[in-house]
């Protein structure tokens, strides 16, 4: 077998292209209005954290193998396109006029949320995939109180 590779362009990626949060703890920061090539987080907590008018082009906000929770955070107006998988947890957050893309959420649990704007290729699971469940502790996803109008 053979596999060959060639350059077809170059894009510098700054410091400030990107977050990631590596068992961060963080309350009421503010990402707001940023652009950013990737955003991830692993087994962090985020409360009360700004994501309003954000772009994310590559967002994990479960990554790795440890959940990571955001409660009370607000992601109004914010475009995201995420990477399979993650395992996250969202409690009364806001994503008010939002635009979020590819959205599997297999493992990722939402309670007492408000969502509108667009979702558009995303699914949401009641059931944890077998595979996942010993990293997350549970065999469903806690699902409820949403407004999804």
């Amino acid at each position: 077998m053979r596999f060959e590779a060639r350059l077809v362009g170059k894009v510098k990626i700054g410091p400030a292209s990107g977050v990631f949060l590596d068992h961060a703890r963080l309350r009421g920061a503010d990402f707001s209005g940023r652009e950013l090539t990737y955003f991830g987080a692993h087994g962090s907590r985020l409360e009360a954290c700004r994501f309003e008018d954000t772009r994310i082009e590559s967002g994990s906000f479960g990554a790795g193998r440890e959940m990571s929770e955001y409660v009370e955070c607000s992601f109004d107006g914010a475009r995201i396109w995420f990477v399979p998988g993650g395992y996250a947890r969202f409690v009364r957050c806001s994503l008010r006029n939002a635009e979020l893309y590819d959205w599997f959420c297999f493992a990722v649990e939402m309670v007492d949320c408000i969502f509108s704007g667009r979702i558009v290729k995303s699914v949401f699971n009641g059931t944890v995939p077998k595979d996942d469940r010993r990293a997350v502790r549970r065999e469903r996803n806690e699902f409820h109180g949403n407004d999804f109008s």
